[in-house]
C-alpha cells in the first residue's frame, strides 16, 4: 500500500485507532503567522474537544523531522485558531519503528509538549495499533559512574571469563554492557606501574536495563554482591554491575585479581594514556544493536570514558543529529548540566529540538552559577571573575553557520540593600549557603537570588535577545549599554558593601570557608 492509502485507511477507520475521536479532515491545511503553510496528515478532535494531530511516518522524511512536523503543525494550529497548546494531543504513526525510537525518545524526553506513538501494523487491510512504550535504555544511554578492572595471570585465562560473559549476556538479554582488553604488562607511559602477576586485563562499563529482571536472573543475593546487604545506598546500574562481578569471578580462584570493587568513570582516560586498550570493544544488548545503527565505535568510546559534562561549572562538547543515539546522550549531559539554569535552557531546549537532519552544534558554557562569589570577585579585583559564559555554533545541513552567546545581564532594578537577609531567605541559612561554595553540586538556589538581585542569563543572537513562550521563539533588541553587568555593579553599591562585610564577618576567602562549632 501507498502511503497515501494507509492515510486514508486510517483517516476511514479513525475509531478503530480511537473510539473517542471524530475526523475533522484528511491533509488539513495549515497556515502560520509569517506565511509558511503545511498540511497535517489527520486532524481529529476527541469528546472533550481537544485536538489530535496524527502525522505518519514518510519515506521522503528523515525519522527527526518526522517528529518535528507535529511540533510545527501544533504551533501553527495555536496561531490560526488561537487553541493552546495544551488542548493539542500529538501522535506519530509508522509501519518501522527501528531507526524512529531514538529521535522519538529524544523529543518524549526534552519537547515542551508530549507526544505518543504507535507501530502500525496491516493484516489484510485491517489495522491495529501498538503504543510504544520507552524502555530505559531507550533514554538513559549514559554510562554507570563507575566501571570494574579485573586482571587476570594470563591470556587464556582472559579469554575464557570473555566467553563466561558471553554466555551470561546471552541467557540475560536485558544486560548492556561493554568490555575492553587492556594490556597492564605494557605500560605505555615510563613510570607506570607494570602488573607482572595479573597483565591481562578487562574493563567492564554497565549500562541501563530492566535490572529487577536481571538481579533475579543473576541468581546473586544481596549480602554477596553489596555491603552489608544493603541496596538503597546504590543506583540501578552499579547494583547490576556488582551483581555481576560476583557471577563472573566464581570458577576464577587464584587466576583472577580484584583490587577494587569498582574505579571511579572518569578513570578510565587514565587507562587509555597507561595502557594499550583495544579500542575495538564488545557489546552485548540490545541497548547496543540498536545504537549501532546510529553511534560509531568513536561515539560509544568517548561516551564510556564519561569525561565530558561532569565539571560542576564547564561544558564543552559537540555532536551532530545525524547520529541520533550519540545525540541523546549529548543532550542528556546538556540538560543535566543546565537544570539548575531555566532561562537558557528554555532557548537551548528550542535549539536543539528545531535542528534539522545531519546539523551540527558545538556547546562551550562556563556557568557557576554563584552570583555572590561574582560578586565578591569583582570586589577582590581578580583578574578573571566568575562571569557564566556560553557559546553556541550551529552548522546547518547547507553550510551555513549560525552563532550564540549568553551571558549574565541586569535586568530592572533588585534589592539596593539587605542582601545578607536575602541569602538567608534563599538558601535557608548562612550555613547552607557557605556549603554551597564548599560544593559545587548543589546550585538549586542560585537562579533565584539571582533573579532577587535583578540579574538573568541572556542568550543573544547579534543584538537580540532569545525567549521562548509557549514554545516559540521570540526575539527582542536589546541595548547593552543599558543592561551589561557593570549596569549592576554601578546601581548597587550597597550591595556590594554588604556582600564584602558578609565574606569577612563569616570568615569567607577565595578558596577557604571556615565553619564554627554554631554552623552544625
Amino acid at each position: 500500500m501507498t502511503e497515501a492509502e494507509i492515510r486514508t485507511l486510517i483517516a476511514k477507520n479513525i475509531k478503530g485507532f480511537n473510539p473517542k475521536l471524530e475526523l475533522i479532515e484528511e491533509e488539513f491545511k495549515v497556515e502560520a503567522d509569517d506565511g509558511t503553510k503545511g498540511s497535517i496528515d489527520i486532524l481529529a478532535k476527541d469528546n472533550l474537544g481537544y485536538l489530535t494531530i496524527i502525522e505518519l511516518k514518510k519515506s521522503k522524511h528523515s525519522e527527526r523531522s518526522a517528529i518535528q512536523q507535529l511540533f510545527k503543525y501544533s504551533a501553527m494550529l495555536k496561531d490560526s485558531l488561537s487553541i493552546p497548546q495544551e488542548k493539542i494531543r500529538r501522535i506519530i504513526i509508522s509501519t518501522d519503528w527501528r531507526e524512529l525510537r531514538t529521535p522519538f525518545a529524544e523529543f518524549s524526553t526534552y519537547a515542551d509538549y508530549p507526544i505518543n506513538g504507535y507501530k502500525l501494523t496491516i493484516n489484510d487491510g485491517q489495522l491495529s495499533y501498538e503504543k510504544i512504550i520507552l524502555e530505559k535504555e531507550d533514554i538513559d544511554k549514559e554510562p554507570a559512574t563507575k566501571f570494574h578492572l579485573f586482571k587476570f595471570s594470563s591470556q587464556k585465562d582472559r579469554t575464557r571469563a570473555v566467553d563466561v560473559i558471553n554466555k551470561i549476556a546471552s541467557r540475560i538479554t536485558e544486560l548492556n554492557l561493554l568490555v575492553f582488553n587492556i594490556e597492564l604488562n605494557q605500560p605505555k607511559i615510563e613510570g607506570c606501574y607494570p602488573h607482572p602477576d595479573y597483565g591481562f586485563g578487562i574493563i567492564i562499563i554497565f549500562f541501563s536495563c530492566a535490572y529487577e529482571s536481571v538481579l533475579q536472573k543473576l541468581d546473586i543475593a544481596a549480602e554477596e554482591y553489596t555491603p552489608y546487604g544493603s541496596r538503597d545506598c546504590l543506583s540501578e546500574k552499579l547494583l547490576v554491575s556488582l551483581a555481576f562481578r560476583v557471577r563472573l569471578t566464581r570458577g576464577f580462584e587464584n587466576k583472577i585479581a580484584y583490587d577494587y570493587e569498582y574505579e571511579r568513570l572518569a578513570s578510565f582516560s587514565n587507562y587509555l594514556s597507561w595502557y594499550p586498550v583495544d579500542k575495538n570493544y564488545i557489546s552485548f544488548g540490545k541497548m547496543f544493536s540498536r545504537a549501532s545503527l546510529y553511534m560509531s565505535k568513536d561515539d560509544v568510546l568517548r561516551h564510556a570514558n564519561g569525561v565530558n559534562g561532569i565539571h560542576p561549572y564547564l561544558f564543552e562538547e559537540c555532536s551532530s543529529t545525524e547520529n541520533a543515539a550519540d545525540f541523546l546522550v549529548f543532550r542528556q549531559r546538556l540538560s543535566k548540566f543546565i537544570a539548575h539554569n531555566s532561562e537558557w535552557q528554555k532557548v537551548i531546549n528550542y535549539l536543539l529540538n528545531n535542528l534539522g537532519n545531519d546539523e551540527e552544534i558545538r556547546v562551550f558554557i562556563f556557568n557557576p552559577l554563584n552570583i555572590i562569589a561574582l560578586i565578591n570577585d569583582y570586589i577582590s579585583k581578580i583578574e578573571n571573575p566568575r562571569v557564566p559564559k556560553l557559546y553556541i555554533e550551529i552548522e546547518k545541513s547547507d553550510g551555513q553557520v549560525q552563532s550564540y552567546i549568553g551571558t549574565l545581564m541586569c535586568e530592572g532594578r533588585g534589592i539596593f540593600s539587605g542582601v545578607v537577609e536575602k541569602i538567608q531567605e534563599t538558601y535557608g541559612s548562612v550555613t547552607n549557603f557557605k556549603k554551597r561554595l564548599l560544593n559545587n553540586t548543589e546550585p538549586k538556589n542560585d537562579e533565584k537570588l539571582s533573579t532577587i538581585l535583578g540579574l538573568k542569563h541572556f542568550i543573544m543572537s547579534g543584538d537580540k535577545r532569545l525567549l521562548v513562550n509557549d514554545g516559540q521563539l521570540e526575539k527582542t533588541a536589546i541595548n547593552l549599554e543599558k543592561v551589561g553587568l557593570h549596569v549592576f555593579f554601578l546601581d548597587n553599591i550597597q550591595v556590594i558593601d554588604e556582600v564584602a562585610r558578609f565574606y569577612n564577618d563569616n570568615q569567607i576567602s577565595d578558596g577557604l570557608i571556615q565553619f564554627s562549632a554554631e554552623d552544625f
